[in-house]
């Protein structure tokens, strides 16, 4: 796993110059204005395929419950982070933090490092809430919010569950 996790972190890092730039022109549906955001934005792209491989990697290391607490707590607390920022409550330093979670996935995916839950869960909960602070504040005003935030929870999972899979694999 370490020598595939390596490649693929260096593929995934060499992406990171583009992100940011998926945030605006979602003229559609609800559902497909959520969905296609984690898909475009390659800031939220690779946060999610990183969260998978850690899931996998934990598990791997012998923390069963990472597999599905990693994935689960992630979805969640973007969702809430998503609901605090569409609700009006301003998250400091959002993109900024985005950007550390995803530098932070990287360097622990790269070194092979495996934290334990105690403090991969409180990790996750901040970059999951970072990330769904995004999605909420660049949700469009004239989309339905349902539709929204059930696409772009629906993409964030298959993008974790993608991750997770390339790492079995």
């Amino acid at each position: 796993m370490k020598g595939n996790g390596l490649k693929l972190a260096a593929i995934l890092s060499g992406m990171i110059p583009l992100s940011s730039f998926a945030h605006t022109g979602h003229d559609v549906s609800g559902f497909i204005a959520g969905f296609s955001h984690p898909l475009t934005g390659i800031d939220h792209l690779i946060a999610m395929v990183a969260v998978g491989i850690w899931a996998f990697m934990l598990k791997d290391a012998g923390i069963k419950q990472s597999s599905s607490m990693i994935p689960s707590v992630f979805l969640a607390m973007m969702a809430f982070g998503a609901v605090l920022t569409f609700s009006g409550f301003a998250l400091p330093l959002v993109e900024m933090g985005i950007g550390v979670s995803i530098v932070l996935l990287g360097v622990l995916l790269v070194a092979g490092q495996r934290l334990s839950l105690g403090i991969t869960l409180p990790m996750t909960t901040m970059f999951a809430l970072l990330h769904g602070a995004a999605h909420g504040t660049e949700m469009p005003l004239s989309v339905d919010v349902a539709g929204y935030f059930s696409g772009f929870l629906f993409a964030s999972a298959l993008l974790i569950f993608s991750g997770y899979g390339a790492a079995v694999w």
